[in-house]
């Protein structure tokens, strides 16, 4: 990774390796990308960086911290794993592992937890469309405090756009743990709070 600036408190350079380990409030910057950690490996041939510890990457009003972080500068994509934690213009999203394309801001999240207003989401898988859609597999959401939430619904696939609308496809209705109520689609607008139910036989 060619890098603007790098500071560290120790450095190291492998010349045969044409690797540089940085250790200690390490810090790159390139092309308007900060990428901070408490030890970091450049291999420079390549331009992949390695972030291990209190990895954070700040690019385009986009703030990633993950425990490790690796960066593939050529494609701009970021595989983090480990308490992730993702913020941009639009949303907060909570999650174990993500792979995210910063230059088109797309990606992929495992294990995901949103909150927005009251309502609070969490699913097996996320897939960042945009900066303002999201699509969610094995979905649940509740506008519950309590953990676990005395009540929730569950669903197949969530289509979430932010401050606009969630559709939700195979919804289940339930009291804790129990399912107690099924219907093939559902929607609400996240504008105003207002609910919809509709039932479509085709689908």
């Amino acid at each position: 990774m060619s890098t603007a600036s790098l500071t560290c408190d120790y450095m190291e350079y492998r010349s045969s390796e044409n690797v540089v380990y940085a250790r200690g409030n390490a810090v790159a910057i390139s092309s308007g990308t900060q990428l901070s950690s408490d030890e970091m490996t450049l291999y420079l041939s390549s331009q992949v960086v390695v972030a291990t510890g209190h990895a954070v990457l700040l690019s385009s009003g986009t703030h990633l911290e993950a425990d490790e972080l690796t960066l593939r500068q050529l494609d701009k994509v970021a595989v983090a794993k480990g308490h992730i934690y993702l913020q941009d213009q639009e949303l907060t999203v909570l999650g174990d592992s993500i792979l995210y394309n910063w230059g088109d801001t797309t990606g992929e999240l495992g294990n995901i937890y949103i909150q927005e207003g009251p309502w609070r989401t969490w699913g097996q898988r996320l897939d960042r469309l945009s900066p303002t859609h999201y699509r969610i597999r094995r979905a649940a959401f509740s506008s519950c405090e309590l953990n676990p939430p005395h009540y929730h619904f569950r669903a197949a696939t969530a289509d979430f756009r932010v401050r606009e609308r969630m559709t939700l496809t195979h919804v289940r209705s339930a009291a804790e743990r129990t399912p107690f109520l099924y219907f093939p689609y559902y929607t609400r607008s996240l504008k105003d709070n207002k609910w919809t139910l509709t039932v479509d036989p085709g689908n």
